[in-house]
């Protein structure tokens, strides 16, 4: 039997009591409220996980080579990304290694994952299981001064490695749809406390959880 897979910040989310369900073979909150409430808050300040959404990883003298063979577009630089046309996000998080991370509405991770198997000549396959938030409206740039040194108003779509509620963290502004939203990802073992500490500043700001279905229908209804 297969169970679900639990986010790195589940327990703190089941304190909510939120509504479950299941994305990507994880354990999912679908929602802490009503769509309305939820929708509001996304519009405002809230915070989500996104930590279910699939992520490949792989390093390795060969990687770049790959991937390139494989129609990505490989960034030349550390900390450079692209969007990718079927959906998602490619980071060259090191000179040697990569992650691809899958969108709401899917992408190629699950193909890159079946096409490396147990690996390939200098490319290595890499576990990404990553505690994934999203904090997202219009004023989400203040969790982050609060929180963090860095001048988000000055980095763009950078991909950056930083601290964030003492936290090492990559954070980067990913938008939902229309909603102006930063992405940010962290070791597992520290999903439960960056979840906590950020949605204590989130909720003292007078925003507020968010589960998928709010995440996903900000992406899927955007207007063009």
């Amino acid at each position: 039997m297969s169970y679900p897979r639990r986010s790195p910040a589940h327990q703190s989310q089941a304190a909510l009591e939120p509504q479950w369900g299941e994305r990507f073979r994880m354990t999912v909150p679908l929602c802490f409220t009503t769509p309305e409430e939820e929708h509001a808050l996304l519009s405002d300040l809230a915070l989500g996980d996104l930590s279910a959404l699939l992520r490949f990883g792989c390093k390795g003298r060969g990687t770049a080579d790959w991937m390139a063979a494989r129609g990505l577009p490989v960034p030349p630089s550390i900390y450079g990304w692209e969007r990718l046309v079927d959906g998602g996000l490619l980071v060259r998080v090191d000179s040697r290694e990569f992650m691809v991370e899958n969108d709401l509405g899917g992408g190629c991770a699950e193909t890159l994952i079946a096409d490396l198997g147990p690996g390939a000549d200098g490319v290595y396959r890499v576990q990404r299981q990553d505690a994934a938030l999203v904090l997202a409206g219009r004023r989400a740039a203040e969790v982050l001064a609060q929180t963090c040194g860095v001048d988000f108003s000055e980095t763009g779509d950078d991909f950056l490695k930083t601290r964030v509620a003492l936290t090492s963290c990559s954070v980067k502004r990913e938008p939902l749809g229309n909603v102006p939203a930063y992405r940010l990802w962290c070791e597992p073992s520290y999903g439960e406390y960056l979840f906590a500490a950020l949605l204590e500043i989130v909720q003292e700001l007078g925003g507020g959880p968010v589960g998928w279905e709010c995440l996903e229908d900000a992406v899927n209804h955007a207007p063009d």
